[in-house]
């Protein structure tokens, strides 16, 4: 009796078994299926909301001391930065440096750090890049609205018409202003978003501007900031001739180092002994011409092959050649030979130019000789063709300057005269043909920038005798012909540096000190961005 009732008792616990075992497998079928399908709910209404613009233009994603970025802004602010960066790379000539629009940014890694082996990726650098501008953007944007500042009908204007500007160019490629933006700015732009980031930027970046000019100061202020930094901003005339040293082939001692060192040692006291004798030996400009044409008539063909204007920085301040240009008792006609290796340099000194003149500006119809190509020639600049066409461009430029000139004096020879001829006749986009800052040296400040003209023009509108008013037709190498008027003297060049100089400090200083708030990420740029 007892192993039956076993054996029925074993099958029973076995049934009960494979009972419970498929019970347990259906039950985890039903957790999986569930599981499935909340994953997949949780994928789609992700994909729904990434793809929903209603939510990528009303949900933030990135808050910034009180101010939401919904995705469609950030990605503006995000191709704009974007834009920006690679234009620099590509004015650095290392444009091949920056990320690649074929591939997610997340993937292209940017470099990584040989010490701890952390990864930065290109999504790193560009994300941080656009939330370090919109935290100053937005200080400058709060700080606008405490003061009360409003953009003026101008500022307005401005927007505007940048908004139509892009409608009209995209009716030239019969597209929709909301289609163009987002090719241009991601798929959620549109002109009402656009409008927006627009009236923002504008906002806080002239409200920037406005603050910089606010900073000013006085003639004192101006004269002590520039003798400080004379040795920066004054402008430097001299002369130099550059005397290399004959290396040896360096084939010739292959199995020869010391010889090698040798023979370039003594090239290099053959280039400076050359060096020292010029110095020596010249004692005006013609005889550094001429000792210039006589050790390299090639490269210093032009009697200016060996002239330099420059200002102390641009020499250099911790260059030999600028501490010798420098001296407070250099006088005109010192020369120096100065070793630099292979390359010597003899220079002569002519006189230091402490900006301490008004600029000035004039109204000018220029008259254009065509340009002809001298590459357009076989014989480049020594071709007969290329002389007649030559000749022949500056005929047709004189025929129609005097042309013009008669006419301007057929009216009269009055400044309006002038104004109606140069609305008539100029393709320059100056009104008026009106230019200022005129200086004997180019500058760009972050204010100004000051430009010298031909000097042809130089010559005539810096003439000591010159009086408002005085209208002269001026040839000059360079361009053609110029119907200029003089308008007068503008501010103290020096002035002007010290200036825009003193502004910028002073307004990096403000901008450092403006309190910006901690940028903080939402669900939805982990969602969209990461």
């Amino acid at each position: 009796m007892s192993g039956m009732f076993d054996k029925k008792t074993e099958k029973a616990q076995r049934k009960q078994a494979i009972t419970e075992k498929q019970a347990k497998a259906k039950k985890k079928s039903r957790i999986i299926t569930i599981s499935v399908i909340v994953v997949f709910a949780l994928v789609l209404t992700t994909a729904l909301i990434i793809n929903s613009n209603f939510i990528r233009r009303t949900a933030p994603v990135l808050t910034i001391d009180g101010i939401n970025f919904n995705t469609a802004e950030f990605e503006y602010f995000f191709n704009v930065q974007y834009q920006m960066y690679m234009e620099q790379l590509s004015q650095s000539g290392m444009e091949g440096m920056g990320p690649s629009r074929e591939r997610p940014f997340r993937d292209q890694i940017a470099w990584t750090d040989p010490e701890t082996g952390i990864v930065e990726t290109w999504a790193d650098i560009l994300y941080g890049m656009t939330t370090e501008r919109l935290t100053y953007l937005v200080a400058f944007y709060n700080t606008a609205n405490n003061y009360g500042f409003k953009l003026s009908e101008e500022q307005l204007e401005a927007v505007e018409f940048e908004i139509e500007m892009l409608k009209f160019e995209a009716s030239l490629y019969n597209r929709s202003a909301d289609s163009l933006l987002q090719i241009m700015y991601g798929p959620s732009m549109n002109v009402k978003t656009f409008r927006n980031v627009l009236t923002f930027t504008a906002i806080a970046e002239y409200f920037s501007e406005y603050s910089r000019e606010s900073f000013n100061f006085t003639n004192d202020q101006l004269n002590e900031f520039y003798n400080e930094h004379a040795d920066e901003y004054d402008v430097h005339s001299y002369r130099i001739i550059l005397i290399y040293a004959e290396m040896p082939d360096r084939i010739d001692f292959i199995d020869d180092e010391e010889g090698y060192e040798l023979a370039v040692d003594e090239a290099v006291d053959e280039a400076f002994e050359l060096a020292l004798s010029i110095a020596e030996e010249v004692t005006t400009e013609d005889e550094f011409i001429a000792a210039a044409i006589n050790y390299n008539e090639e490269q210093y063909s032009e009697p200016d092959s060996t002239l330099q204007r420059q200002q102390g920085r641009n020499i250099g301040l911790e260059t030999d050649i600028a501490i010798w240009l420098n001296d407070p008792a250099r006088a005109y006609g010192d020369v120096t030979a100065i070793p630099a290796g292979n390359v010597n340099t003899v220079v002569f000194y002519i006189s230091r130019n402490d900006n301490n003149y008004h600029t000035l500006s004039m109204n000018q119809l220029l008259i254009l000789r065509e340009r002809v190509d001298p590459f357009d020639f076989e014989g480049f600049e020594n071709d007969p063709e290329y002389i007649k066409a030559v000749e022949a461009a500056d005929k047709e430029a004189t025929e129609r300057a005097e042309d013009i000139y008669q006419k301007f004096i057929d009216a009269g020879g009055t400044k309006e005269a002038l104004l109606d001829l140069i609305e008539e006749y100029s393709d320059e986009n100056t009104p008026d043909g009106y230019y200022d800052n005129i200086s004997l040296f180019s500058f760009r400040g972050v204010d100004f920038v000051a430009m010298r003209v031909s000097i042809e023009l130089e010559n005539w509108l810096f003439d000591e005798n010159r009086q408002v008013g005085d209208i002269e037709l001026i040839k000059t190498a360079d361009h053609g012909y110029h119907l200029t008027m003089f308008a007068g003297e503008g501010d103290i060049f020096a002035h002007l540096i010290a200036r825009d100089r003193m502004r910028t400090e002073a307004h990096n200083d403000w901008v450092e000190n403006l309190p910006k708030g901690e940028p903080k990420k939402h669900f939805m740029f982990i969602l969209v961005h990461m």
